[in-house]
């Protein structure tokens, strides 16, 4: 998201290499990035809807759900449980959260009764 290769700095670090991959960034423009959980309401599910939808919405990085039909979904307590995320990109905070919110909107899990 960031544009800096993460694993080519560790390296450079570990190694005691001089070199600042994030000082050499060249940013033209400010971004805001926003993690955003999302958790359902327990219950056996019978169809998530959305997700596709909610990927192709401008500034919308990732979406991961973990949850799929047939599976008894219990309220989150942990990160092991999980029901996924959202990653959205903005010009500024304000922008990225206005786009997991709207993604949010797309997501749709219906249970059995």
């Amino acid at each position: 998201v960031t544009g800096i290769d993460l694993t080519k700095q560790l390296v450079f670090d570990a190694t005691a290499k001089k070199q600042d991959l994030y000082r050499e960034k060249k940013q033209t423009e400010q971004r805001s990035v926003i993690l955003s959980f999302v958790s359902f309401p327990p219950g056996k599910v019978s169809s998530v809807k959305g997700v596709e939808e909610c990927k192709a919405l401008p500034g919308i990085e990732s979406v991961r759900l973990q949850i799929n039909q047939g599976d008894e979904i219990s309220s989150v307590t942990t990160d092991g449980n999980r029901h996924g995320f959202i990653i959205a990109t903005g010009r500024d905070r304000e922008e990225a959260r206005s786009r997991v919110d709207r993604a949010k909107e797309y997501l749709k899990v219906e249970y059995n009764v």
